[in-house]
């Protein structure tokens, strides 16, 4: 829902975005105090069927990506929210096949800590940021002995999750308003043949007309 906001109007305030400037601080401070060999918020690219795609992970050690969260409500067990998971592997897919790639300022980008090529990424987890102290989650599945062992996607099941999401993004951006047939059948996308507001947690909009007035204003495709 967020590509929304390159189309419409919204109506924006310092409360709501207290947040973003709360972990705009923070990952700030981490990315200043990143361990040496270690690769903090940099930005890389790579291409699929022909469309550019970037991702920027917070911290990139040697066999680790990881994301830090800033939140009130980290998850109540160990089990990252699915969103967050498909975040992790999309950026591990973008950084081990990156056609390009940008370094934060004042780091030389011709000559990154680590090879994106030939760094073997084994784990991928997510430090929550929680009112009460951190909260560490990694991916994991239960492997042959019932233990939980790290669970990272494969290329294929990558292309296989991002393929499907990418095409209903360049559907809906290429369409809207009108309505494409079949774009509320692709994963990840919520509610009927309308352009109405989800709401949280899938569209943060701040103060949106259609959040003042969910019954009235709406984003509907002509007829």
């Amino acid at each position: 829902p967020n590509w929304r906001k390159r189309k419409e109007d919204y109506i924006g305030s310092l409360d709501n975005a207290y947040a973003a400037f709360r972990g705009t601080m923070v990952h700030s401070m981490l990315e200043a105090t990143a361990r040496p060999g270690s690769l903090a918020e940099w930005r890389f690219y790579t291409d699929v069927d022909g469309q550019e795609i970037s991702g920027s992970p917070d911290l990139i050690t040697y066999d680790t990506i990881w994301d830090w969260k800033t939140t009130e409500n980290p998850p109540a067990y160990s089990y990252m929210y699915e969103g967050h998971k498909l975040q992790l592997n999309y950026n591990r897919f973008i950084f081990n096949h990156a056609t390009k790639w940008d370094a934060p300022a004042g780091q030389d980008p011709l000559t990154p800590a680590l090879d994106p090529y030939n760094t073997r990424i084994q784990h991928l987890a997510i430090v929550y940021l929680g009112p009460k102290g951190p909260k560490v989650i990694e991916t994991e599945k239960k492997g042959d002995n019932r233990y939980n062992v790290p669970d990272v996607m494969t290329d294929d099941q990558v292309l296989g999750s991002l393929r499907p999401r990418m095409e209903a993004w360049k559907l809906a951006w290429e369409s809207y308003p009108r309505w494409p047939d079949g774009l509320e059948l692709y994963p990840g996308w919520t509610g009927g043949r309308d352009w109405k507001c989800p709401g949280p947690p899938l569209c943060y909009l701040p103060n949106c007309l259609a959040k003042r007035y969910p019954d009235a204003l709406t984003w509907v495709s002509p007829k």
